[in-house]
């Protein structure tokens, strides 16, 4: 009983004298390592990139949403104007700022976004452009949200269930009014809004 009894004396004085530790901090202005350990730092993006990957990054997106608004639309000869100026774009992006894991991502994504931009090309309806923009746009969510990108657009990701028999898929828009990609006019509202990308990290 008599240990105990000393045990809960030296723990209050320790509790006494933390406390006064950290009232000595406040009043002396001497920085508390232990909150600067509690607050720790959560990287805004996966990979750190340069301001100028980010802004091609952003013309490349900007002209996906030209692409998807023209579909949007009905207009296949403004989606295809729109592709041909995004796919030269894309053959333009530098990345010199990437460090080594930002590059290998971003070049093995690239090469997927190649596979399909490729055969996109030389898409003869518009049914068939909307197939490929189906397998396009996931990697440009997986770009924009591992990367980051500087755009005058915001990114807001739909999802449209019926497409491709009921598998469903998401397409990105510019603004949150719903507009359905994949089948225009016919069904203009069908989807629905996912979430907002978060293209700056603030």
């Amino acid at each position: 009983m008599k240990s105990l009894a000393i045990s809960l004396l030296i723990m209050g004085i320790t509790f006494i004298g933390c406390n006064k530790k950290t009232q000595e901090v406040k009043e002396n202005g001497i920085p508390d390592t232990t909150a600067l350990v509690v607050a720790a730092v959560t990287p805004k993006f996966a990979f750190v990139a340069s301001d100028s990957f980010k802004v091609v990054l952003g013309k490349v997106y900007e002209g996906y949403v030209e692409i998807e608004s023209a579909l949007a639309h009905d207009d296949f000869e403004k989606a295809k104007e729109a592709f041909n100026g995004m796919h030269a774009i894309l053959h333009m992006v530098p990345t010199d700022g990437l460090d080594s894991s930002g590059k290998a991502y971003w070049n093995s994504l690239n090469d997927s976004i190649m596979s399909v931009l490729h055969p996109m090309a030389g898409a003869e309806n518009i049914a068939a452009m909307r197939n490929y923009l189906v397998d396009f746009t996931p990697m440009v969510i997986s770009a924009l949200e591992k990367f980051g990108a500087h755009s005058k657009l915001d990114a807001y990701v739909f999802h449209c269930p019926m497409v491709r028999k009921n598998q469903g898929a998401n397409w990105i828009q510019g603004d949150s009014v719903l507009l359905n990609t994949y089948y225009g006019k016919s069904m203009a509202t069908c989807g629905s809004m996912v979430r907002k990308i978060d293209l700056t990290g603030t």
